[in-house]
């Protein structure tokens, strides 16, 4: 019979115990869904990298005899040392396609992962090619691709097709996605070079002290370590990203769930004190009835946390992986669940079950006659604060009032329901604004250059030439390391011949001209400490001379985290200025020279680029105005309706003693939306904090300001108060039902 009744029950009060259902549901379709997510990438990452073997670090130099390699491997730190040749190629007659080949006799640190031809085998003539640079440009097995270094032509057969643990994530400058249409990798056998070459860079593999190693064989070669190469670093800052983000949204989802929970079974029990009465006249024990009705709140619960939970797995992880698959080049990348995640599910319907026995002792205390005649419902007189501002206000304001101050508890759920709606639309429009501001601001402001032409620019007279038909200046970019406190990291380093094309922006709009001095990123100098006036000292990698400069600026830079400096400054400093890239207006490509040119960028080619990381803020953003909207619905409903079966008896009075219909409905508005604009005022801040917090997750190689105009204020306050107003209007048509005299006589 309790059964039945409990699917009644359900049944009569549909629209509450969905909001329980779709809450929990929330929470586990995303947490189940996030959490498959990054742990099938963290999973097929590790496992990618440990079946290739990946470097424990790269050494960067320009000469490495083979002898000295030897002398290398003998070091007690390093178990394992690999040369090999870095030729910055392009393809023929394709100059804006460019191929880091790697010219290597043995493969065994940083393996080639084949997926089509043969494994790499040093005595096989012929090249192996990164197969997402094949499939956009349609190259195929058994294909003869040409590459170009200054001038010379290299011209093989394509005997194998896969991937390269170090091109997990691999950007030109000034790119946040990936351009495999443009950019790419390939690799052959050193026997089968034409050209000799010394080894440029060194793979190691070892443990310990790996920098002072390096540094006693090598002093003038630069280390980078595994946990800064960008192909691991990136995808560690991504993982540790969408924790956060799970974390943030599960833990808001239960929290509401478990508001939700609260209210809906006071309402119904509220609302049943007669059938309790009745029910104990009967029979039924306490032990009865805890368990029938703790039963309505852990069904729903229970139903809607495991079917978010497998929902979530199935759907959410293929949404997700297809942006991770367009930034990153991991094999056979899929969803796994995390071990014992499936006890989420029976985790909230525990946390469920607990809430309703709490509230259910309160109701089922009490033998069958005090039940029935309400002494669970009896009200203490408690005084109002500020008794003497009440004789001045109206009476719907006194009744509202005094309504919010003796209902305390639903007054703060209804402000935390309006609090995380607001929070999360200004959160979602903030961010979509922050994201958007960012692509404008760098490249209308940063970066005014229409193309970037990179290769060898020694030759004067050909420099000269494409200056002049660039209308352009001349950069130089490297890397560096910086040294502060017993603190240094390997960063960029961008030398300008002029400030035309890149500008240095202290902020947003203010632009400083550096005259003398070095400029730090802002994201460098918050990590390092560092101020304007402090020394900061600093090599360019390939050199052992250690420099101090001061620094005149801190700039912010968009997309590439280092230090910059004028050409005069260097001048001063004796270091030599060697372009590495002219920037300026677009040109003819025909009229550029193959043996100077590495690759080119056009403007168009790096909007491409961040316009794919706006459709991912866009999804993100959609994500968080449903949640918004959903959380706000749920929330505001449910209370509304406890309210309105909470005041029921007060409102008949009212009725009684001639109130109109429409006058009640304005009480019922008035007081919701008192307590909406306070959850307004105090959401906004809230929602800035969820902005800075997103935020904080961002790699950090992108310096993101928070950009939110006038407009987006406006936009979450009226969408707000918007959903606010309409739940009201719904919810105050109930007026119209009152029945007066069922519901005088029932508090006889």
């Amino acid at each position: 019979m309790l059964i039945k009744k409990m699917l009644r029950d359900i049944k009569v009060n549909k629209i509450p115990f969905i909001a329980i259902f779709l809450m929990m549901f929330m929470a586990n379709f995303i947490f189940s869904g996030i959490t498959s997510e990054y742990h099938g990438l963290q999973s097929k990452f590790n496992q990618y990298i440990e079946e290739t073997q990946l470097a424990d670090g790269w050494v960067y130099g320009s000469l490495f005899e083979e002898d000295k390699i030897e002398e290398f491997k003998n070091d007690p730190s390093i178990q394992e040392a690999e040369g090999r040749i870095l030729v910055p190629t392009t393809v023929s007659n394709h100059q804006k396609q460019s191929i880091d080949l790697y010219v290597k006799e043995e493969d065994t640190l940083s393996k080639f992962k084949v997926i089509e031809g043969v494994s790499y085998q040093k005595d096989i003539d012929g090249i192996w090619l990164d197969a997402q640079f094949a499939a956009a440009n349609s190259y195929q097995l058994h294909d003869t691709i040409t590459l170009e270094y200054q001038g010379i032509k290299l011209e093989k057969e394509i005997v194998g097709l896969g991937y390269h643990p170090e091109y997990i994530y691999s950007v030109n400058d000034g790119q946040m996605v990936p351009d495999h249409q443009n950019s790419g990798f390939a690799l052959m056998s050193k026997a089968y070079f034409p050209y000799p070459m010394a080894y440029n860079q060194l793979l190691i593999l070892g443990k310990g002290d790996l920098k002072t190693a390096v540094q006693d064989h090598f002093s003038q070669a630069i280390l980078l370590m595994q946990k800064d190469h960008s192909a691991y670093l990136m995808v560690s800052e991504e993982i540790n990203q969408h924790k956060e983000i799970g974390i943030l949204f599960v833990c808001a989802f239960l929290f509401i769930a478990a508001l939700v929970t609260m209210t809906t079974l006071h309402r119904l029990l509220s609302s049943q004190r007669m059938q309790i009465g009745v029910l104990k006249s009967l029979g039924f024990n306490k032990r009865q009835l805890f368990i029938h009705y703790i039963t309505h709140s852990t069904f729903v619960c229970l139903m809607g946390a495991l079917s978010g939970f497998f929902l979530g797995y199935l759907t959410l992880p293929p949404l997700l992986l297809n942006f991770m698959n367009e930034m990153y080049t991991i094999p056979d990348l899929k969803a796994q669940l995390l071990p014992y995640t499936w006890l989420l599910p029976l985790g909230c319907t525990l946390l469920c079950g607990v809430i309703s026995f709490l509230i259910c002792r309160k109701y089922l205390r009490g033998n069958a006659a005090k039940i029935i005649n309400g002494n669970t419902n009896e009200k203490k007189f408690r005084p109002l604060p500020f008794c003497a501002l009440w004789q001045h206000l109206s009476f719907s304001s006194q009744w509202n009032g005094r309504d919010i101050f003796r209902n305390k508890l639903r007054s703060i759920m209804s402000v935390l329901g309006v609090i995380g709606c607001v929070s999360l639309l200004y959160g979602a429009f903030g961010l979509y604004t922050s994201m958007n501001h960012l692509t404008a601001w760098n490249m209308d402001t940063v970066q005014t250059y229409e193309t970037k032409v990179i290769g060898d620019f020694s030759d004067e007279a050909y420099t000269r030439k494409i200056k002049a038909l660039m209308d352009g200046e001349t950069i130089m970019e490297s890397g560096v390391e910086i040294r502060q406190d017993q603190q240094s990291r390997s960063v960029t380093f961008t030398a300008l011949e002029s400030q035309h094309y890149l500008h240095l922006m202290i902020n947003e709009k203010e632009e400083i001209e550096l005259m003398d001095g070095l400029a730090v990123s802002k994201n460098i100098a918050d990590d390092l400490n560092l101020h304007i006036g402090d020394s900061l000292q600093w090599k360019l990698n390939g050199s052992d001379q250690w420099l101090t400069s001061t620094i005149t600026a801190i700039i912010r830079t968009p997309l590439n985290q280092g230090i910059t400096i004028k050409k005069e400054e260097m001048k001063r400093l004796g270091i030599v200025y060697q372009p590495t890239s002219i920037i300026g207006h677009a040109l003819d490509e025909s009229l550029l020279e193959s043996e100077f040119t590495t690759s080119i960028q056009n403007k168009e080619d790096l909007q491409a680029g961040l316009d794919t990381m706006m459709q991912a803020s866009i999804m993100m953003c959609t994500v968080f105005v449903i949640a918004a909207m959903l959380l706000g619905s749920v929330i505001l409903y449910n209370l509304g309706t406890l309210s309105y079966n909470e005041r029921y008896y007060e409102m008949a009075t009212l009725k009684v003693l001639g109130f109109s219909d429409s006058r009640i409905r304005r009480l019922m508005i008035q007081q919701n939306l008192w307590l909406s604009v306070i959850g307004i005022i105090l959401g906004l801040p809230v929602g800035y904090q969820f902005i800075l917090v997103l935020l904080s997750t961002v790699q950090a190689t992108i310096d993101m300001t928070v950009y939110i105009p006038i407009s987006i204020y406006l936009l979450s306050i009226l969408g707000t108060l918007l959903l606010s107003w309409a739940i009201n209007r719904l919810l105050s048509r109930k007026v119209y039902h009152i029945d007066m005299v069922a519901a005088l006589k029932a508090n006889e």
